[in-house]
C-alpha cells in the first residue's frame, strides 16, 4: 500500500520529477513501515532553501511519517534533494527498526504484566480498565538547529499546536507552542539542576 505523501516547498521551485522522486523514496520504505502497522500511512515533507549566509544554497528537508498512531521524524540539510532524501530514508529505516524492537508484542506484554503486578501492591484502588492509554507516539532523530522563527513556521506548516526543536542560538532543546488565549507564541526551555539541557 503506497503512503500518501504531502510535499510543501518554500523559496524555490520544485519540479514534478523531484516530487515523484521524493514520493518514490518514501514509498521504498514500505517493507519497513508495513511491519509496524496495517493502518494507513502518510508523510508530510517540508523543503525550504536556507537563507542564512552560512547555509548558502543548502536545502532543509524535514519529513514526518505517520504510521497508525505513531509519528516518525527525520531532517537533513544537503545541496541536492536526492542526497537529502537518501539520508532521511536511512534515518527513518533505523527509527522503524528501533521502534519495532522496542514495541514487539512479547516485550510489550511482559512490561504490561509487570506494571499491573506493581499496581496490585499500591494501597489505593485503581481500576485497570481506566488506565490512560498512549494514543500517539513521536520519534525524533538528529534535529537540525533552527531559529525560533523557523520553528514557528514549521509548526504552522505541520498544523501542530507545539513543536520541539534545537535552538540554533543556544544549541539546546526548546519547545515553541501556541498560547490558547493569546495571538503570540510561547517558548519552553527544559531545565535541570545544572541548567538548560
Amino acid at each position: 500500500m503506497r503512503m500518501k505523501v504531502d510535499v510543501t516547498f518554500k523559496k524555490f521551485d520544485l519540479s514534478q520529477e523531484d516530487k515523484v522522486m521524493i514520493e518514490d523514496s518514501l514509498n521504498s520504505l514500505e517493507k519497513f513501515f508495513s511491519k509496524i502497522s496495517d493502518e494507513a500511512t502518510s508523510a508530510h515533507v517540508l523543503l525550504y532553501r536556507m537563507v542564512h549566509a552560512d547555509h548558502k544554497d543548502k536545502l532543509s528537508i524535514k519529513v514526518v511519517v505517520s504510521i497508525g498512531k505513531s509519528d516518525f521524524r527525520a531532517e537533513n540539510m544537503s545541496y541536492t534533494i536526492k542526497d537529502g532524501m537518501l539520508a532521511i530514508c536511512e534515518k527513518l529505516k533505523k527509527q522503524f527498526d528501533h521502534f519495532k524492537v522496542r514495541h514487539s508484542g512479547v516485550k510489550r506484554q511482559r512490561l504490561n504484566a509487570a506494571f499491573l503486578d506493581h499496581l496490585e501492591d499500591v494501597s489505593f484502588d485503581l481500576d485497570s480498565d481506566n488506565l490512560p492509554n498512549i494514543t500517539k507516539r513521536k520519534v525524533f532523530s538528529n534535529l537540525i538547529p533552527m531559529s525560533e522563527e523557523e520553528a514557528i513556521a514549521t509548526m504552522e506548516n505541520l498544523k501542530h499546536g507545539f513543536f520541539l526543536f534545537v535552538n540554533e542560538d543556544s544549541n539546546q532543546y526548546n519547545m515553541v507552542y501556541k498560547r490558547p488565549n493569546d495571538p503570540g507564541y510561547g517558548i519552553i526551555e527544559l531545565l535541570t539542576s545544572g541548567g538548560v539541557l
